[in-house]
């Protein structure tokens, strides 16, 4: 009898769904995601800008700084586990991966990066859990010249993977 229980060619409710389309999926996760990351990505963005080095001084607070951008980073939603990890880096590299110079009388250079979670190993039967979602992390790699920088090197903010 075809598709439905009454010949009618429809479907039977309950009956075959078809499954969506991944690419789809991982579009429109990605898409939403950017839209709701992005105005606090303009705010970490124009955090790093306060930070501008300036050989007369002040120097500025490195302490204050760095809490202010964990803050931050700690907005930004959770990316679902479905994104397109390349378009999410896209987004973010302009307005995190940044250098910022922090010491005087000679600055020290830190360059910023963003961190994604390491690959998982998906576990079996009960040890089994499944990835919803991961939260962006944070790297600074330092560059001394002098020592005289005093922010922190290496990871600022650790990426985590959500489970359900």
């Amino acid at each position: 009898m075809g598709l439905g229980e009454d010949g009618s060619g429809k479907p039977a409710a309950g009956g075959p769904r078809l499954q969506p389309d991944e690419n789809a999926s991982r579009r429109i996760e990605t898409e939403r995601w950017i839209a709701e990351a992005l105005p606090v990505l303009r705010l970490i963005e124009a955090h790093f800008a306060t930070m501008a080095w300036n050989e007369a001084g002040p120097l500025p607070d490195g302490d204050l700084f760095e809490a202010k951008l964990k803050s931050l980073m700690a907005e930004l939603p959770p990316v679902p586990w479905l994104a397109d990890d390349e378009a999410i880096r896209a987004v973010c590299e302009p307005r995190i991966a940044k250098t910022i110079y922090h010491g005087l009388p000679i600055p020290d250079d830190y360059r910023y990066s963003v961190l994604f979670p390491e690959p998982i190993t998906v576990g079996v039967g009960e040890a089994a859990r499944t990835p919803k979602s991961f939260r962006l992390g944070l790297s600074v790699t330092e560059h001394d010249r002098e020592g005289y920088g005093l922010l922190t090197s290496g990871t600022l903010v650790r990426s985590e993977t959500i489970f359900e």
